[in-house]
């Protein structure tokens, strides 16, 4: 048994030990090692005692030359890459918006030719049009029931016929902005009063009877209606443009691209055209504001009793909309450039901390 144990005791170290060619090879393996450690030390060594020794700067130079060529093999993410999701956000919600304001341009362009609308039509022709002036005098004329006059209160008369027949007062018959001239011509009282007093003698229909006789006539339908036609033309527009850059991003292959490659191909053409689709969403909001401001003006006898800045829905644009809009406007901007701008200027230190680095190394 113990010749035994011993036998099987010795056999196991020679089946574990390697032969003497690893051996050899091992401690070769071993001494070049060594012998790369030990050169290093010294070139730290030697390196680290200033930079005016031989080896040191040769240190120095190894390091600059690694950190050029990592530099040059690595590629720096690029900061104006985008995202699918953010695409396909901005285009969504860009889409939601246009379908929200769709059916309000809708509405207006309906009601554009209700009473109010056709009030104003009548003040249009009255200030600007000689001749429906001088057709409302026939009409008056015609019926001996028509009174010319009629009080103001406190023993004040306006005489319409002597206002109708004053030709140097009405001064915007040959005005190039017929309904722009609507607001100084209504601004003076006598003729805003004998406007609305026409509004109940006059028979409607004699007058749509004249304006479709004289169709070079300006009046405020016109005006509205190409406001709102605008808006809405614009607005859907926008809509169907959402709908096919969508479109357009959901059919290319950038979700499924891991890369993102893509993406950045389709954003060089798609991108641009998503901008300018926002941009056609601020200007159909601008026109909406606008037709609808106009229809207001057109319910409102009293518009522009205080002059043409004075109604409320003018001080309204001027002191809420365009304060509050620009605001944001420029708020958004900023922000925009200064993430730009912070991207750039933390990818720069990113890459330039190690040849900093290595000049202070240089340096000490």
């Amino acid at each position: 048994m113990p010749m035994n144990y011993t036998a099987q005791m010795g056999a196991q170290p020679s089946a574990a030990t390697p032969n003497g060619n690893d051996m050899t090879a091992l401690g070769s393996r071993r001494s070049e090692r060594m012998g790369d450690a030990a050169s290093m030390g010294r070139r730290v060594s030697v390196g680290s005692a200033g930079p005016g020794l031989e080896h040191g700067d040769h240190h120095v130079a190894e390091q600059r030359e690694m950190m050029s060529m990592v530099s040059s093999e690595t590629t720096v993410p690029d900061p104006y890459q985008h995202a699918y999701e953010d695409l396909e956000g901005l285009a969504t919600s860009v889409g939601m918006l246009f379908a929200l304001l769709v059916p309000a341009a809708m509405v207006l362009q309906h009601i554009g030719f209700d009473e109010g609308v056709h009030n104003k039509n009548l003040l249009m022709l009255l200030c600007t049009n000689r001749q429906f002036r001088e057709f409302v005098h026939e009409v008056g004329e015609e019926s001996s029931s028509f009174r010319w006059s009629f009080p103001l209160g406190g023993s004040k008369f306006l005489n319409v016929k002597a206002v109708l027949q004053n030709i140097d007062k009405w001064a915007w018959d040959n005005a190039a902005n017929k309904p722009e001239a609507v607001y100084d011509c209504g601004e003076v009282k006598e003729f805003a009063a004998t406007a609305r007093y026409l509004q109940a003698v006059i028979p409607r229909f004699r007058i749509d009877t004249w304006v479709l006789a004289h169709p070079e006539s300006a009046i405020w339908t016109d005006h509205l209606s190409g406001l709102t036609s605008l808006c809405m033309c614009v607005l859907f527009a926008g809509l169907c443009g959402a709908l096919l850059i969508y479109i357009s991003l959901a059919l290319s292959p950038g979700r499924e691209d891991p890369s993102q490659q893509a993406v950045q191909r389709w954003s060089k053409f798609g991108y641009p055209t998503l901008l300018f689709n926002v941009c056609v969403l601020a200007f159909g909001i601008f026109t909406l504001l606008l037709a609808h401001e106009t229809y207001t003006e057109s319910q409102d006898p009293f518009f522009v009793r205080g002059g043409r800045w004075s109604a409320y829905s003018k001080v309204a644009l001027l002191t809420a909309y365009m304060p509050v809009t620009t605001f944001f406007f420029v708020g958004a901007v900023i922000a925009y450039i200064l993430s730009r701008c912070r991207i750039t200027f933390n990818l720069k230190d990113e890459f330039d901390w190690t040849a900093k680095r290595v000049d202070n190394e240089a340096k000490m």
